[in-house]
């Protein structure tokens, strides 16, 4: 007895909701300057940083987010060529410049 197994399709798995609810995201300002990619979810008193819609970190306390954000923007900002957030241009991109000193000028 041969069976029709053209018919029988395996069950399709249950799908995940389509749309997530609705979440109130800010964006995020470090030392004046909105950063791009990172916002900022409120969850009580607590703050949680998410990058790039994705990568989500905390929940911190406000200071511990103020830290938090101008970690992540500074890092953002050397990543892009910067030597820091506040930086106007990429002419010197491993900020801050080293002097010499001559140690042998200096008196014991």
């Amino acid at each position: 007895m041969s069976q029709d197994n053209v018919l029988s399709f395996p069950q399709t798995p249950e799908q995940p909701d389509l749309l997530l609810p609705p979440m109130e995201s800010r964006g995020v300002v470090v030392d004046g300057r909105l950063m791009p990619h990172l916002t900022g979810h409120m969850e009580g008193d607590k703050v949680w940083l998410v990058v790039d819609g994705r990568l989500a970190s905390g929940p911190f306390d406000m200071e511990q987010a103020r830290q938090a954000a101008r970690l992540a923007g500074n890092a953002m900002a050397v990543a892009t060529g910067y030597p820091f957030l506040g930086a106007t241009d990429r002419s010197q991109p491993f900020a801050p410049q080293v002097g010499m000193i001559d140690l042998s000028t200096l008196k014991s």
